[in-house]
């Protein structure tokens, strides 16, 4: 009875200590030896079509957490900000009524690109608006 007794405290033990000291390596949150572990991402919304910035654009950082969103100011610019390392989607979405602009990007934060810059480039339809009813 001792001897299981000690068996189990002992792989106790021993899952508490490697889940304390991690054991994953290269997903979201993986600090690579720096204690922050964290980054700023910034970057412009441009149509694909002219390379005009787009204003009123909504990027949203997806994860596996809640998603962190950002809205593209008069240059087309925005900056997500306390961005955990790892490699990410970026979607960005305009669509004032008549218009339907969309796109993706790949992004990684790391200790070796702790803040990078993206372009978004927005491809769809767009048109005047519809008639009113």
């Amino acid at each position: 009875m001792r001897t299981m007794l000690s068996v189990v405290l002992s792989l106790s033990l021993a899952i508490i200590t490697a889940a304390a000291f991690g054991c994953a390596s290269g997903t979201p949150g993986d600090t690579n030896g720096d204690p922050t572990g964290r980054g700023t991402i910034t970057g412009t919304v441009v149509r694909d079509d002219s390379g005009k910035p787009i204003q009123g654009a909504t990027v949203t950082l997806v994860t596996n957490t809640a998603p962190k969103t950002a809205t593209t100011d008069a240059k087309g610019a925005f900056i997500l900000t306390d961005v955990l390392y790892g490699t990410y989607t970026l979607n960005a979405v305009y669509s004032p009524p008549g218009t339907n602009l969309s796109g993706t990007a790949k992004v990684t934060v790391s200790a070796e690109a702790k803040n990078p810059t993206v372009t978004i480039k927005l491809k769809g339809t767009s048109g005047p608006p519809p008639p009113p009813f």
